[in-house]
């Protein structure tokens, strides 16, 4: 089975609703993830709000995976960690409009064990200013539209920083692009939501698949559970981060 998990890690700085003094060590929180890494085994890892190189540089050391990382203009940086050979990977610059994914957008192609191509686009997008977050997304549309007419495999992962219900949602529902969060029709979630990790009520964070990866998909999960969430009443368990990570597991036919 393929796998596949995208996170928005909050820097690894950790996160608790209530009190700062609840919260976890650095030590704690790299120990954390680097645990539920391992405990999940996910072949692609993207990260939103990644920490600095050199921390994931150690956590893709400590598993043995591959990675590459994402430099952002505002020092909100992603990074891709994988089991995979990484064939080719960019960050995309845009000069004359800097304010474009002045967080990230990444392409990386990799190359799976069964020798195909699998290209995922990875980006964290402006969450306030709406008009720039619709330019962005439609210039994802259209990167990604030129992607689908040559490769089979293509995944559009990150936190996009909009709800469903918005108008921003159809600029890719409008592509051939699938929500793989509907494509599983067995899911017994029906919102999705991702934040905030400890009162989740939006859904944020997608993934996108190509038409041969939605029907692919055998299940598609929002990890809520501790050390991902925490929803009891007390809400006073500091968990990883304020969004939650998503997962999704395909048939291993690439």
């Amino acid at each position: 089975m393929l796998k596949v998990m995208s996170y928005n890690v909050l820097g690894f700085k950790g996160f608790s609703a209530q009190a700062s003094d609840r919260s976890m060590t650095k030590k704690q929180i790299f120990d954390t993830h680097l645990a539920q890494l391992d405990l999940l085994q996910p072949d692609v890892v993207i990260f939103q709000e990644a920490p600095h190189r050199q921390v994931i540089q150690h956590l893709a050391s400590a598993l043995d995976w591959n990675y590459r990382y994402f430099i952002s203009q505002t020092g909100w940086s992603g990074s891709l960690l994988t089991k995979f050979q990484i064939r080719s990977s960019e960050t995309y610059r845009f000069k004359k409009h800097q304010e474009l994914f002045s967080r990230f957008w990444s392409r990386t192609v990799l190359l799976t064990n069964k020798g195909e191509d699998l290209v995922i686009h990875a980006a964290h997008l402006h969450d306030e200013n709406t008009g720039l977050r619709k330019e962005e997304l439609h210039r994802l549309a259209e990167s990604v539209t030129k992607d689908v007419g040559h490769y089979d495999n293509l995944l559009l992962i990150g936190d996009l920083n909009h709800r469903p219900e918005l108008e921003d949602y159809q600029i890719l529902s409008a592509t051939d692009l699938r929500d793989l969060f509907l494509s599983d029709k067995n899911n017994a979630d029906e919102y999705g939501h991702t934040f905030l990790s400890t009162l989740p009520m939006a859904r944020l964070d997608y993934m996108w698949g190509s038409k041969s990866m939605a029907e692919k998909i055998t299940k598609f999960e929002v990890l809520s559970n501790r050390p991902f969430g925490d929803t009891t009443e007390s809400g006073d368990y500091a968990v990883l981060s304020d969004h939650l990570p998503v997962m999704a597991h395909f048939e291993e036919t690439i």
